[in-house]
């Protein structure tokens, strides 16, 4: 997938580009698939975030894991992976690869758990993190909206 400055420009506020620059700079940004209309990346940051962008008729969408996401929409680590994509010589620093390598043996052990025993954690975490509830929370406010 392509996408141009002009349109990240228009997806992205040019604060966000700024910060997404330096995010490339430090190696931060891994692009793990790449397709016609679709990009998925990840970055780190205080957090492994991961990102997904996709291409329309109308122009560019996209999501990213990170909190600020939720918050203000299109954030630096969208403009990031759209940053390193345009740069042909772009490598992640050893130490993403060293956090890739750790996120992908924790998804592996997530993934044999079941959907009880994730549950179990995901509340085990909240008692440690009130956010984690809130965002239960919101999550659940948000479905039941829907319903």
């Amino acid at each position: 997938m392509y996408i141009t400055m002009e349109e990240l420009s228009k997806f992205v506020d040019d604060r966000y580009i700024k910060r997404g620059r330096e995010i490339v700079a430090e190696g931060s940004v891994g692009l793990e698939h790449i397709k016609t209309d679709s990009l998925t990346a990840y970055a780190i940051g205080t957090a492994f975030y991961i990102i997904e962008i996709q291409r329309h008729a109308t122009g560019i969408t996209g999501t990213c894991s990170c909190p600020a996401f939720i918050d203000f929409g299109p954030c630096k680590h969208i403009a990031a992976a759209v940053l390193a994509r345009l740069d042909s010589h772009y490598m992640p620093s050893d130490f993403y690869y060293e956090q890739k390598e750790l996120f992908d043996m924790m998804t592996k052990s997530l993934m044999k758990k079941s959907k009880e025993e994730l549950i179990f954690f995901i509340f085990r975490l909240g008692n440690y993190d009130p956010e984690v509830m809130r965002f239960i929370e919101d999550e659940c406010n948000d479905e039941s909206d829907a319903d």
